[in-house]
């Protein structure tokens, strides 16, 4: 059987863990780490493995795989998709000895509805395997956790988001390090920023900066609505990706005002804009980070992209 594990990138020590489980694994695995370090892929994977443990001539045994993913308005797992759930797993596996039920985004339910999902993997089926998947350890039911065998995953390094980059564009060595850095070990912002429209979204945050620096509260609002409407057609480049590259927009001021050391920026393209830049008085970057802390915890929770980011002014 071809490993699925070795194309995918990072994550020595999952690869080792995982490939030991499969000689004899849990009912339940709970992948759990940050946004965009490649969980769904080494899910699919491991689901592959769990099917694939015997010989097979066809790929029908790919039946036996089930995804859920949130959805509604609200992007949760209702009830209504947790009964479906259920229904399919008791049916027996139509041609792998083992049925694999992929949660994605497992922290998106209710407490009543995580209840119910807890007493299918308090006694699941013997053919039954379940992953879930989180970037939100803390908002996951304690007792779902209980019930489940941790993989953690970390941030990709800086060398394998640049290995990827130099490997899957035409990107040259310099481009690649600067989508690496401000990558900050998030593979789909890596990718996000490959098939964005960079030049325009980089104008609109250094837009934003310079109206949150001169304290312009209109300004910055009509900004943030533009950059907010680019964002819903382009479809590329996610609020998580506009905060990091907002929070390294004030960074690189902090290193030119410190250092004057242009090859440190993440922003180098700007240079000269930025310097323009250091005769206002910048935020403690202690106190933005503070502030950017917030904004987080509003997109975990789905908040409008508008109404986190003018928590900058608060």
């Amino acid at each position: 059987m071809i490993d699925p594990l070795e194309k995918l990138i990072g994550h020595t020590s999952v690869k080792t863990c995982l490939r030991t489980l499969l000689k004899n694994p849990p009912s339940t695995l709970l992948f759990q780490g940050p946004q965009g370090v490649g969980k769904k892929s080494f899910a699919l994977a491991f689901a592959k493995m769990l099917l694939e443990d015997e010989p097979l001539t066809d790929s029908s045994h790919l039946m036996d795989l089930r995804e859920f993913f949130p959805d509604g308005k609200a992007s949760v797992h209702s009830m209504t998709s947790i009964k479906k759930l259920i229904e399919d797993l008791y049916i027996s596996p139509f041609k792998a000895k083992r049925k694999v039920l992929i949660l994605y985004e497992a922290d998106r339910m209710l407490p009543s509805v995580g209840n119910a999902l807890l007493k299918i993997l308090e006694k699941p089926p013997s053919y039954a395997h379940f992953i879930l998947v989180t970037s939100f350890l803390g908002f996951l039911l304690k007792t779902i956790q209980s019930r489940a065998f941790e993989v953690p995953f970390f941030p990709l390094s800086e060398k394998e988001i640049y290995n990827f980059i130099l490997q899957n564009s035409t990107k040259t060595t310099q481009e690649a390090s600067q989508i690496a850095r401000q990558s900050q070990g998030d593979l789909n912002r890596a990718k996000s920023l490959l098939e964005g429209n960079r030049a325009s979204f980089f104008s609109y945050i250094h837009q934003l900066g310079s109206a949150f620096l001169d304290r312009n509260y209109p300004l910055f609002c009509d900004i943030l609505k533009t950059l907010e409407e680019w964002m819903e057609k382009e479809k590329t480049i996610k609020a998580e990706e506009a905060l990091f590259a907002f929070y390294f927009w004030h960074r690189d001021l902090f290193v030119l005002k410190t250092t004057k050391n242009p090859s440190l920026l993440s922003f180098h393209f700007k240079e000269e804009e930025l310097k323009k830049e250091l005769n206002k008085k910048l935020l403690d970057l202690e106190e933005l980070q503070k502030r950017m802390r917030r904004i987080w915890q509003g997109i975990e929770l789905h908040l409008p992209f508008r109404q986190i980011f003018l928590e900058l002014f608060l």
